[in-house]
């Protein structure tokens, strides 16, 4: 713990590390809306999603190439970024199996 987070009694959210791979192959939907991923780490993902969630649990689905994974997130924060979007930091509170897709031919 650090001298700042012993003075202030804060502790370090951030408990794992984020993933630095490139995000850009997986797809995000939030309650069946596609979001935007900025970061993910062990424990949740961070993203832009278009409308305003309401309440504090998320219903999620994230799609790479061949699978695809239901979640289920609490929300922590989130902040607007203009009129129609909402960034927002999430925790994964629980995963379902992975469902491998079928290959296109």
């Amino acid at each position: 713990m650090s001298i700042i987070e012993q003075l202030f009694g804060v502790d370090e959210r951030r408990r794992t590390r984020r993933m630095t791979h490139n995000h850009r192959h997986l797809e995000l939907r939030v309650k069946g809306e596609k979001a935007q991923i900025i970061n993910i780490s062990g424990q949740g993902i961070r993203f832009i999603v278009g409308s305003h969630h309401k309440g504090s649990e998320l219903e999620l689905e994230i799609t790479g190439n061949r699978w695809t994974q239901r979640l289920v997130a609490r929300k922590i924060w989130s902040e607007s970024v203009g009129p129609k979007h909402q960034v927002m930091g999430v925790q994964i509170l629980q995963a379902f199996e992975k469902v491998e897709l079928a290959r296109a031919s």
